[in-house]
């Protein structure tokens, strides 16, 4: 279910790491919180499986590039904070503990039928195994992505 809603997180727009190979990449961040729901998809994911009384989820980076007439490149970075915080009498208190989960998804968005095919997706610094397990298995699944052409317009 999780690896589900990770994937989807990213489905909005999807991506390719193809910037070694000379294609300029292009920053829609900016216009994907304008004009999608995906960092509050991500935040809601985090406040349901991330840790902590301060755990953040939010989406950092989205790069998209075109390949061709029909086929858009995208990267997508997101993270999710484990935070936990004790409040003290004195000093203002402590962390328990602190930790970031950055998410690494990359696909290929075929505009003819708007369907994304994740090519990869990479957990990092996952400490307590919240993600990592959840992901496998999702390269080279496939999923339909509505208003893609409006969302990656004008690229």
């Amino acid at each position: 279910m999780i690896a589900k809603h990770i994937i989807n997180m990213f489905v909005g727009i999807s991506g390719s790491l193809v910037a070694s190979m000379g294609i300029a990449q292009i920053d829609i961040t900016q216009r994907v919180f304008a004009e999608t729901a995906l960092d509050e998809k991500i935040a809601a994911i985090c406040a349901r499986h991330c840790h902590g009384n301060r755990r953040e989820g939010r989406l950092r980076r989205m790069h998209v590039e075109r390949l061709d007439a029909n086929t858009i490149g995208v990267t997508a970075f997101a993270s999710l904070k484990n935070h936990h915080h004790q409040d003290t009498l004195i000093g203002g208190g402590f962390a328990v503990y602190n930790f970031t989960i950055d998410v690494h998804a990359a696909g290929i968005l075929k505009l003819e039928n708007c369907i994304l095919t994740v090519r990869d997706i990479k957990v990092v610094n996952d400490r307590t195994g919240l993600l990592s397990g959840l992901v496998e298995g999702q390269e080279g699944k496939e999923h339909k992505i509505e208003n893609c052409k409006s969302i990656v317009r004008g690229i």
